[in-house]
């Protein structure tokens, strides 16, 4: 489309300049006899007024001083008279050349954008009339699309698919099994949010499908943010709960989990998967290296932060039995926002450490006249407690949807690092930043 642009507009100005270029040539003409009549007169003007002082000088009217005098500048003033209309005239030349030139480009981008707004629309439409076609007269369409792109995914048969899919829905919007595909090729190309849009509208068509919900779990890991991941993992969670020996939900969990850095989790769920698959399979295989490289890096993250105690095989905690004592404090012009049902987490970070906290408090908006502990009772995973870490962060959160996932419209607050062994002084964390 672009090279016809390119082509359209040469064409609209080789039909342009031969016309605008006549019209200016015309123009300079006018502008030639204008200044020959203009020096014809200062000629005649010159040597009227010349006789005229000459007439004057025989009849004695003037000395020859006075004469010469009057002369000189009769002359001075016909020169200044020739060179200000020449000037004057190659202004008005100058002028018409960058005016027509400006008329020219003007002229040309106005008709060219123009055009290759009205071919790209109507391209467009005509694309997907071409698509609605498609997908009426061959049921088979877009699982032919989708082999084509296993075979090349290039994005001409990425775009191909995905404009056969969103033409779908917007033909179906009932059809849950279109978004559906829709959602899993938006988390297939990185795009998370589109795809968490489109299953959640598969999601209320059906709520209560856990294959759905696993699909948008998968949609949030499909993210790089590290929040979307972390609602992968509770929906996750919350589905093996009531199905603990759901495959897609151990799979995703498990994949989810080790992207996180919860490396423990990840092995759990792995290991779970690989009690259901027969031994020397090539799915017993994968599992079983994965989990490998899972214990791998736990190890090697629980080294980094043990210490050795000489003659003792048993890591030292550097926080000593650590705890944090922390007070909550809401300014009241937020306070006056809150209605009192919010949820609040009170919860520690390494801050060079694993993302997921190592200590955790949950209470409740009522509460927060109390002082509360955070200590390795309060630790998520006994592998990565708070006194296995020398320097961290206390972070609150007023919760308005009641999950610990920060969310928008969440209050947050925090300590500035803290490093162990910590001490008794009690840390205030002031909730005022709205997120």
């Amino acid at each position: 489309m672009f090279i016809v642009l390119i082509v359209f507009s040469l064409i609209t100005i080789g039909f342009l300049v031969p016309s605008l270029i006549s019209r200016q040539q015309k123009s300079l003409q006018s502008v030639q006899d204008s200044l020959v009549i203009r020096m014809d007169q200062l000629k005649a003007e010159f040597q009227h007024r010349t006789k005229e002082l000459g007439r004057r000088l025989k009849s004695d009217d003037l000395d020859q001083e006075e004469w010469q005098q009057l002369t000189n500048e009769l002359q001075l003033d016909a020169q200044a008279s020739i060179e200000s209309t020449q000037q004057a005239t190659r202004s008005d030349k100058i002028a018409t050349s960058y005016l027509y030139a400006f008329a020219i480009i003007i002229a040309v981008i106005a008709i060219a954008a123009t055009t290759y707004r009205f071919t790209e629309s109507f391209e467009r439409a005509r694309g997907q009339l071409d698509v609605i076609q498609q997908l009426k007269t061959d049921p088979e369409y877009i699982t032919k699309l989708s082999q084509k792109v296993d075979g090349e995914s290039n994005q001409q048969n990425l775009e191909a698919l995905y404009q056969a899919l969103r033409t779908q829905v917007e033909l179906e919007p009932n059809n849950i099994n279109a978004w559906r595909s829709l959602a899993m090729f938006n988390s297939r190309v990185g795009r998370s949010e589109e795809a968490v849009t489109a299953i959640k509208q598969a999601i209320k068509m059906n709520p209560h499908n856990i294959d759905i919900q696993i699909e948008l779990a998968q949609s949030y890991a499909s993210s790089k943010d590290e929040t979307e991941l972390r609602k992968a993992n509770t929906l996750l969670q919350s589905i093996l709960q009531k199905h603990p020996d759901h495959q897609g939900a151990l799979v995703t969990l498990g994949f989810n989990s080790f992207n996180l850095g919860l490396y423990q989790l990840a092995i759990d769920a792995w290991q779970k998967l690989l009690s259901t698959r027969e031994p020397g399979s090539s799915g017993a295989s994968m599992l079983e290296k994965s989990i490998g490289v899972a214990k791998q890096r736990l190890a090697e993250l629980e080294s980094l932060h043990n210490t050795e105690q000489p003659g003792s095989d048993d890591a030292k905690d550097v926080g000593g039995g650590a705890k944090i004592t922390v007070r909550l404090e809401i300014p009241s012009t937020i306070r006056s926002s809150l209605d009192g049902n919010e949820a609040v987490f009170i919860f520690a970070k390494a801050v060079d450490g694993p993302p997921l906290p190592l200590a955790v408090v949950r209470t409740s908006l009522d509460k927060l006249d109390q002082e509360f502990v955070l200590s390795d009772a309060s630790a998520m995973q006994p592998q990565f407690r708070l006194s296995k870490f020398e320097k961290v962060r206390v972070t609150a959160r007023i919760s308005k949807s009641g999950v610990a996932n920060a969310s928008t419209g969440d209050i947050e607050g925090e300590t500035e690092v803290l490093s162990a062994p910590f001490t008794s002084e009690v840390q205030t964390v002031v909730l005022d930043k709205i997120r």
